[in-house]
C-alpha cells in the first residue's frame, strides 16, 4: 500500500520458451480494478508456453475454469494452468489478477488480462509496429461482432471471425486474427470500434527476435478521485469518464462532467450497458486569505519620501498601477490617482487580494523667494527675506532666520531655504544659493601721483589685486576693461582706476601721473684698485642727481663707505686700510633737481680685485 497513487511494473527477464530466453512484463492495475470473470485467447506460443496465472487477493476465493471449479486461494496464493483450448473462461468468487503468458514461437510475451463486467470500449486507438505477424484479440458480448469496423472499414473484421467462449453459456465470443501490413499499415495510427457494444481488444506483434503483447480496454471504474479542495471563488471539474450510456449527478446534470463552485457532498451514477456504477465525493472550497495594507495612505505629498510597502499577511506581490513595484515613490508616480495592489498566495495555493487608490497631490506651482539676488556686497544693508506664499521658514546655511544680513555671513557662497507647510500638511522646499563679496582692495598700493618718463619706452607697469572687474581710464577714455590687473603707464595724465567684485561691491582711485623721468645713475660692476694705473678707482656716472648718499656694505652688512657728492671717487680703502678682494654690496639714493621732492632707489654688486 503507499499513501499516494504509484505505477507498479512487474517483468521477468529469464523466460525461456523453446530455445529462446525473453523478458516478459507488464504494468499492474489496482487492486479495485480486479475483477471476477477473465477471458484467456490463446496466442501463438509452443504448447505448454501458453500459461494461465491467477493471484488471490481475497480470503476463501474458489476459481472456476469453464464452469469447473479447480482451486479455492488465499490472499496471495496464485493458481496456474497450461492454456491448450483457444479460449478459456475463469470466474471466480472474490476478484483476482489474471496473467497471460503467450507469444509466438521461441519469443515470450505477457500482459494483464482486463475482466469483463463493467468494462471495455467502443472504440481503441493503436499504433503498429513491426511488419511482422501481427494478431487483434477481441472479446465482446455476443450479438455485436458483426459491429466491427477498422479505420472505417467494416470488412476487416467480420461476425464469421468469432467463436463462442466455452463456460459463457454463450454470453461472450472471441476472435483472433492475423493482419498483413496493407490492411494494418505500419508506424500509423489505427482505429479499431464497435457501434453496438463494449469490447476488448488484445495486441500480439512479432518484433523479430521478441514479442509483444498488451490488452487496450476500459476497466469502465467510476472513481471521481479523492475528496477535493480548492479556493473560494474558483470552480472544481468532477468527471464520470466517458462512454457511458448516461450519467445523472446529484446537483441534476445528466453529462460525462459537471462544474461545482460550493463546499458539498456529490455523487454520480454512471449507466454502462450491463452495470450501474456510483461514486461520491467531498468538494471543500476554501476561504480566501483578506489581505491588508500596513502603511498605506490615502493621500501623499508630491515631495514625500519614499515607502516600502508592507501588508499583512507579509510574503505576498504588490503592484502599482499593473506594475510589479515594492516601493513607492510619489514623485516618480505623479500627480494624480494611482492603483495599489497586493496579492498574497496561502500554504492551501489561495490567492486574495488588496487594493486601494491613492492620490498624490500637486506641489504649489508659485512658490518662490521675492527680491532674493545672486550676491550681495558684504556692507550691503540687512533685507527682509520673502517668499511668494508666506507663512514658512527661511533658513541660511541651516540656521532659521528671518533677515539677511551680509555683514554677518562672511565672504562666500551661502544657502537659503524656505520651508512651507500648505493646507493639507504637505511640507516644500525650495532654495537658492547665493554669494557675498568684499570690496576690492589694492595689494599693490598706488599712490596719488607718479612719474613717468617720456623717453622711456617700457612705460610704467601698475597692479591692482583683490577685484574681479578692472576698468583702467585716462581722463574720460576708457584704456581697459576686463581682468586686467596689471596696467603699463606711458605718458602724464590723470588716471582713474574702478575695481568692481560684483553686486555692487566697487572701489575708484584717481591719481595724476607727470612726465619726469628718473635721473642717470651708472656704476661699474667692478674695479681693481691695485696701484696699476687701471681702474684703480671706483666712479660714478651720469648726471641729473642731487642728494647723493651711496653706501658700500661688506658680506656682513657692516657700512665701509659713505659717498655724498658725485664729484669724489672711492679708492677701495676702508678708515685709511685697503678692503680685501671680494664682493660688495651698494645701495644709492638720490633726487632729480627739477623734482627734488621724490626720492629714487638703486642697489647693487661690486666686484674688487687686487
Amino acid at each position: 500500500m503507499a499513501s499516494k497513487p504509484i505505477a507498479l511494473t512487474i517483468s521477468d527477464d529469464s523466460i525461456l520458451t523453446g530455445s529462446g530466453w525473453d523478458l516478459i512484463g507488464d504494468q499492474l492495475i489496482p487492486a479495485h480494478l480486479a475483477g471476477k470473470e477473465h477471458i484467456l485467447v490463446r496466442g501463438f506460443a509452443f504448447q505448454g508456453a501458453e500459461v494461465g496465472y491467477v493471484l488471490a487477493i481475497y480470503p476463501n476465493t474458489v476459481l472456476r475454469q469453464d464452469g469447473a471449479v479447480v482451486a479455492t486461494l488465499q490472499a496471495g496464493q496464485t493458481y496456474s494452468f497450461d492454456l491448450n483450448n483457444f479460449s478459456t473462461f475463469l470466474e471466480s468468487t472474490e476478484p483476482v489478477y489474471v496473467m497471460h503468458l503467450s507469444g509466438h514461437p521461441n519469443e515470450a510475451a505477457s500482459a494483464i488480462l482486463p475482466h469483463l463486467s463493467c468494462t471495455g470500449s467502443t472504440q481503441i486507438g493503436f499504433v503498429r509496429s513491426s511488419p511482422d505477424d501481427f494478431a487483434l484479440f477481441l472479446l465482446i458480448r455476443n450479438g455485436h461482432q458483426q459491429n466491427f469496423s477498422i479505420n472505417g472499414n467494416s470488412t476487416l473484421v467480420t461476425a464469421n471471425d468469432f467463436v463462442v467462449v466455452p463456460g459463457t453459456q454463450g454470453a461472450w465470443v472471441v476472435a483472433r486474427k492475423e493482419f498483413n501490413s496493407s490492411q494494418i499499415p505500419v508506424g500509423q495510427a489505427t482505429l479499431v470500434s464497435n457501434s453496438t457494444g463494449l469490447f476488448h481488444l488484445g495486441i500480439l506483434n512479432n518484433l523479430g527476435a521478441s514479442s509483444e503483447y498488451g490488452y487496450f480496454s476500459d476497466y469502465a471504474s467510476l472513481n471521481l478521485g479523492p475528496d477535493n479542495s480548492a479556493c473560494q471563488g474558483d470552480s472544481v471539474v468532477l468527471r464520470a469518464g466517458a462512454g457511458a450510456i448516461s450519467y445523472l449527478w446529484s446537483d441534476g446534470s445528466t453529462e460525462a462532467e459537471t462544474v461545482v463552485r460550493q463546499s458539498g457532498t456529490y455523487w454520480v451514477e454512471v449507466n454502462k450497458g450491463t452495470c450501474v456504477l456510483r461514486d461520491t465525493i467531498q468538494v471543500n472550497f476554501r476561504p480566501l486569505p483578506q489581505p491588508v495594507f500596513n502603511n498605506l495612505s490615502p493621500q501623499y505629498c508630491f515631495n514625500s519620501a519614499t515607502v516600502t510597502l508592507s501588508a499583512t499577511p507579509a510574503g505576498g506581490l504588490f503592484r502599482i498601477n499593473g506594475q510589479t513595484q515594492f516601493q513607492l515613490n510619489p514623485a516618480e508616480l505623479g500627480v494624480g490617482t494611482h492603483q495599489i495592489e497586493y496579492q498574497f498566495t496561502d500554504i492551501n495555493n489561495c490567492t486574495g487580494q488588496a487594493r486601494q487608490e491613492i492620490e498624490v497631490l500637486a506641489p504649489p506651482d508659485d512658490l518662490a523667494f521675492v527680491g532674493l539676488e545672486e550676491g550681495y556686497c558684504q556692507n550691503a544693508a540687512p533685507q527682509p527675506l520673502q517668499a511668494t506664499l508666506p507663512g514658512g521658514t527661511f533658513y541660511i546655511d541651516g540656521q532659521p532666520t528671518d533677515w539677511l544680513q551680509p555683514a554677518l555671513l562672511g565672504f562666500g557662497n551661502h544657502n537659503a531655504r524656505y520651508d512651507y507647510r500648505d493646507g493639507l500638511g504637505c511640507i516644500y522646499q525650495i532654495s537658492q544659493r547665493f554669494e557675498i563679496v568684499g570690496q576690492p582692495e589694492a595689494l599693490s598700493p598706488i599712490p596719488d601721483s607718479l612719474f613717468v618718463c617720456p623717453d622711456n619706452v617700457g612705460g610704467l607697469f601698475l597692479r591692482a589685486n583683490f577685484a574681479r572687474q578692472y576698468e583702467w581710464r585716462k581722463g574720460n577714455e576708457l584704456l581697459v576693461l576686463g581682468q586686467g590687473q596689471l596696467f603699463e603707464v606711458k605718458s602724464p595724465g590723470i588716471y582713474h582706476l574702478r575695481m568692481d567684485n560684483g553686486y555692487g561691491c566697487v572701489r575708484t582711485h584717481t591719481f595724476e601721473v607727470f612726465g619726469k623721468c628718473e635721473p642717470a645713475f651708472l656704476l661699474p660692476e667692478a674695479f681693481s684698485p691695485n696701484g696699476d694705473g687701471l681702474n684703480d678707482i671706483l666712479e660714478i656716472f651720469g648726471g641729473d642727481f642731487i642728494n647723493l648718499d651711496f653706501r658700500v656694505f661688506n658680506r656682513w652688512g657692516e657700512n665701509i663707505f659713505v659717498l655724498f657728492s658725485p664729484l669724489y671717487s672711492w679708492n677701495g680703502n676702508s678708515n685709511g686700510r685697503p678692503v680685501p678682494a671680494g664682493v660688495y654690496y651698494w645701495k644709492a639714493r638720490y633726487a632729480h633737481p627739477l623734482y627734488p621732492e621724490r626720492i629714487f632707489e638703486k642697489s647693487g654688486r661690486l666686484l674688487i680685485v687686487r
